[in-house]
């Protein structure tokens, strides 16, 4: 085993406790994130299971799945998720709807679809396309915990009593007989009638039927991609847009006024342009060096 791939298992391993309302008191009393950060405190898929078990109600429900959410890593990525975090993004998003008739939208990295709920709420689109590379995950019971698989059916990790050991990646495997753990929020389908978070690759999936508005929030980050990586995945999702249709990429992080920041592409004859930049985004000089209009 290489050591970045050792690092990478001993990363998302250690003591695992499925509980949401655990991460509940943990929050509200401080001692959850030392816990993770120093204890290696981890959580498993699982935790979206219990979630759905802790609430009849279906808006507490939602609530306790987004928390729950929000504290899975999925190969090096965060599943970090919520309802308002997107409000800029929402913003120019909703802007640039109002240019086209009956716009379609595709969200990239929809995590379990909260985020979407503003833009589900007030806009007007012919399609509403919620999406993740990530949109679910497959257990199977085993003495004393589970084997869960990722959406692409490789080894995600073990968990047995009391602690979840993360697993390298293999081959696909076949999930007869496994249960399917999907990752859409259950208010989000209960308010808007959205039936799953449809599996979608930013860097080869393209749409069948080109969209006028594609929303990339918290996944094209420089901790996740190389810049060439970066490229690539927006020159790919440049082919799922309209001729003058927008990409918005958003980014959530303290080191922006108000905790967000804004790029927008408009599709061109000669590949894409800025169209709206706030707060200083971090990939506007890879993107777009020119700045936003």
């Amino acid at each position: 085993m290489s050591r970045s791939l050792l690092w990478q298992v001993l990363a998302g391993s250690g003591p695992c406790i499925d509980r949401v309302r655990l991460i509940e008191r943990g929050l509200a009393s401080g001692w959850l994130i030392p816990a993770m950060r120093y204890g290696r405190l981890r959580f498993s898929p699982a935790i979206l299971e219990d979630a759905l078990r802790s609430s009849r109600d279906v808006d507490e429900a939602g609530r306790l799945f987004s928390l729950g959410m929000s504290f899975l890593g999925v190969r090096g990525t965060c599943k970090t998720t919520g309802d308002a975090r997107t409000g800029l993004a929402d913003e120019v998003a909703l802007h640039r709807a109002g240019e086209f008739d009956a716009p379609g939208f595709l969200e990239v990295g929809a995590s379990d679809g909260s985020a979407s709920a503003g833009l589900l709420e007030v806009g007007r689109f012919s399609r509403f396309i919620l999406t993740d590379r990530h949109n679910c995950f497959y257990a199977r019971s085993i003495p004393g915990g589970s084997l869960f698989l990722d959406a692409e059916a490789r080894l995600l990790g073990i968990k047995w009593l009391c602690f979840n050991l993360a697993l390298p990646a293999g081959r696909a495997m076949n999930t007869d007989g496994w249960r399917r753990i999907g990752t859409l929020n259950p208010a989000v389908a209960s308010r808007f009638g959205v039936r799953a978070i449809e599996r979608f690759d930013m860097f080869r999936d393209v749409l069948d039927a080109p969209v006028e508005l594609i929303r990339c929030s918290n996944i094209l980050n420089a901790c996740y991609f190389s810049d060439a990586e970066i490229l690539a995945a927006v020159g790919n999702l440049m082919r799922s847009l309209v001729p003058g249709g927008y990409l918005v990429i958003s980014h959530n992080n303290e080191k922006y006024a108000g905790g967000e920041a804004v790029l927008s592409l408009q599709k061109t004859e000669a590949g894409y342009a800025a169209a709206d930049e706030l707060n200083g985004h971090e990939l506007l000089p890879l993107l777009a060096p020119g700045g936003g209009a």
